[in-house]
């Protein structure tokens, strides 16, 4: 049944507020009627699985500015030490790193022009200092 949606009870259409990984900020809504298990109230917010266009446009302005250096997505410390596959991590914050500091750091570094640091990786390499007040906070 695609395009179909079972409606909640209680509930009826169930809405969430999609939001950006990057930057927080609304990108949609999701409509989950009735969720699986029991008839709950959907979460308020619900991590959207891609960036916002905005988002995207800046990490493609950085790059098309900043040809060779690496952008440096650091992840918010709820995430762990492994990003979920298939999915944008829900970020504490990005920046661009010169290419030569970047193979300071990491000198096996494949030279894709992107990475993504876990929170524990940003503090070891002094990333975090900069992100630490939305990382407080979450997205």
């Amino acid at each position: 049944m695609s395009g179909s949606i079972r409606l909640s009870e209680r509930y009826g259409v169930n809405p969430s507020l999609m939001v950006c990984p990057a930057c927080g900020e609304g990108s949609g809504v999701a409509l989950l009627g009735r969720l699986k298990g029991e008839d709950r109230e959907a979460p308020r917010r619900i991590l959207d699985r891609v960036p916002c266009s905005e988002c995207v446009g800046a990490f493609e302005a950085a790059r098309r500015d900043h040809p060779g250096d690496v952008l440096v997505f650091v992840c918010h410390p709820s995430v762990g030490e492994e990003p979920p596959r298939g999915t944008f991590p829900l970020l504490a914050g990005w920046c661009i790193v010169k290419a030569e500091a970047w193979q300071r750091i990491a000198p096996k570094f494949d030279g894709c022009g992107r990475v993504y640091l876990s929170w524990d990786a940003a503090v070891k390499v002094g990333l975090a200092d900069q992100f630490a007040a939305a990382a407080r906070g979450g997205a």
